[in-house]
């Protein structure tokens, strides 16, 4: 949930130090790709924003790259919050749903197996 340009790499890093699966990490970061890269971070905002309790910035009439350039020293904080809080909260989802998984796996393997 970071915006982070070039992901790939610091997950490759990453998988290597902590010894995870390559492939796998480097299908899950393509998640956030260039269509939903908008979506997830307008949603990360908007977490960050509920978060911190700051409430939504006014969009002029005529928004202009001054204007956008200006809220973009306001919405670091909110956005930074919401990614953090939201690439959290989908990895314990995700740890927890593959253990689990994992486990009903292993269970049915077994219960075939006593079948037999």
């Amino acid at each position: 949930f970071l915006p982070i340009p070039f992901q790939m790499v610091p997950c490759a890093v990453a998988c290597i130090l902590l010894g995870c699966n390559i492939p796998v990490a480097m299908l899950l970061v393509w998640i956030s790709n260039p269509v939903t890269i908008g979506p997830m971070m307008y949603f990360a905002y908007r977490v960050g924003l509920t978060i911190l309790g700051m409430e939504t910035p006014s969009i002029p009439e005529s928004p202009n790259f001054d204007w956008f350039f200006e809220q973009l020293l306001d919405i670091w904080q909110p956005l930074i919050v919401g990614c953090l809080t939201c690439g959290l909260i989908a990895g314990l989802i995700g740890f927890f749903g593959v253990r689990s998984y994992y486990r009903w796996k292993i269970m049915r393997y077994i219960q075939q197996r006593r079948q037999r």
